[in-house]
C-alpha cells in the first residue's frame, strides 16, 4: 500500500498540549483545575487548597510510572497536568547525577549533565504523545524566571520572563507544545506629569498572554488573541474557533487599522498581502503584528 494513501487534509482537532508559566500566585493551577476532568501529577504542593484529583509525585520513577499507567489503564481523567515542571526537573537532575555516579548534576564535566537530562524529558514527551492519541489533554505548569536577554538585532539588553527550567530543556518542551502561555496579574501604570513618578496599580485581574513578546516567552498554534482573561473557558472557546471565524476576525482588525495608514504604497502592499493570505491564519496574524508595529512607530 502506498504511503500516500495516508495523506490527510483539513484542520485536525487534537487534544490540547499547552504550557503555562508565570510568577507565584498568578493562578496557574486554578486555570487547569477548570479543565475537563483534570488529574494533577503533583511534584509540589500547589494543589493543596483546591478540590482536585492529585497524585503526589516523590521522584522520577513515580512520575514516569504514573504516565505509563494513565496510558494503559481505563480511567475517567480527560486532562493530565504536570505541576510543576521546575520541581520535576530537580528529580531528573538527581537521576542524571545518580546515573553517572555523582553527587550533583553540576559535578558532571562540561555541563554535559544538562544534555543527559534531555533523555528524561524525551521520555516524558513520548508518554505525552501517547496520552494525546488516547484523547487526553496535557498541561505543563512552570514558574517563571526573569533572565537578561541580549538582543543582537536591537543591540540592547533587557529583562524577559522565561520558563524556570534549564534552557535546553525549556527549548525542547516549548517546541513540542501547541501553546506556551504566560500569565500574570494585570498591572496599570500611571505617571505624574510633574514629578515623573510612576505608580503601579491593579485590581486582582489575571491576564493570559498568548504570543511571543520581548518581555515574555509565549506562542500558540490556535490563532488566539494576544490577551485573554486567565480562564480555561476563555482559552478553550477561542482555541476551538473555526479557521473561518479566526480569519474574519483578523481581517476585520487589519482593515480597521488600515484606516490609519497615510502611506499609499504601504496601504497597497498590505491590501495585496491581505488578499493573498485571506484564508491563512498564521499569515494574517503576522500581517496584523507588523501593521501594529508600523503604526505605533509612525
Amino acid at each position: 500500500m502506498s504511503i500516500l494513501n495516508k495523506v490527510t487534509t483539513g484542520t485536525q482537532v487534537r487534544p490540547f498540549f499547552i504550557g503555562l508559566h508565570g510568577p507565584p500566585g498568578a493562578g496557574k493551577t486554578t486555570f487547569f483545575a477548570n479543565a475537563p476532568k483534570p488529574l494533577f501529577l503533583a511534584t509540589e504542593d500547589g494543589t493543596d487548597q483546591l478540590d482536585v484529583a492529585r497524585l503526589e509525585i516523590g521522584n522520577w520513577f513515580d512520575f514516569i510510572k504514573a504516565l505509563g499507567e494513565l496510558n494503559l489503564d481505563d480511567h475517567e481523567y480527560k486532562t493530565v497536568v504536570v505541576d510543576s515542571a521546575d520541581h520535576l526537573e530537580k528529580m531528573i537532575w538527581e537521576m542524571v547525577a545518580k546515573d553517572h555516579g555523582r553527587n550533583s548534576i553540576e559535578d558532571i564535566g562540561f555541563a554535559k549533565g544538562y544534555i543527559y537530562a534531555l533523555d528524561y524529558w524525551d521520555k516524558m514527551l513520548y508518554e505525552i504523545k501517547r496520552l494525546r492519541k488516547k484523547g487526553i489533554n496535557v498541561g505543563i505548569i512552570s514558574h517563571s524566571i526573569m533572565r537578561k536577554m541580549n538582543d543582537p538585532i536591537v543591540g540592547e539588553q533587557y529583562d524577559r520572563f522565561e520558563l524556570k527550567l534549564h534552557r535546553k530543556a525549556a527549548d525542547l518542551i516549548t517546541e513540542s507544545m501547541d501553546a506556551l502561555l504566560f500569565c500574570r496579574h494585570e498591572v496599570l501604570v500611571s505617571k505624574d506629569s510633574q514629578t515623573k513618578k510612576v505608580t503601579a496599580m491593579g485590581d486582582g485581574n489575571r491576564i493570559l498572554y498568548t504570543e511571543h513578546r520581548p518581555a515574555y516567552d509565549a506562542k500558540n498554534r490556535y490563532g488566539l488573541p494576544l490577551e485573554l482573561p486567565l480562564s480555561w473557558g476563555e482559552f478553550s472557546k477561542n482555541a476551538l474557533r473555526s479557521d473561518a471565524v479566526k480569519t474574519k476576525e483578523l481581517s476585520d482588525k487589519i482593515w480597521k487599522l488600515m484606516e490609519q495608514i497615510k502611506d499609499e504604497e504601504f496601504y497597497k502592499t498590505v491590501e495585496g498581502a491581505l488578499d493573498k493570505f485571506k484564508n491563512n491564519v498564521p499569515k494574517l496574524e503576522e500581517i496584523l503584528t507588523k501593521l501594529i508595529a508600523r503604526i505605533s512607530n509612525e
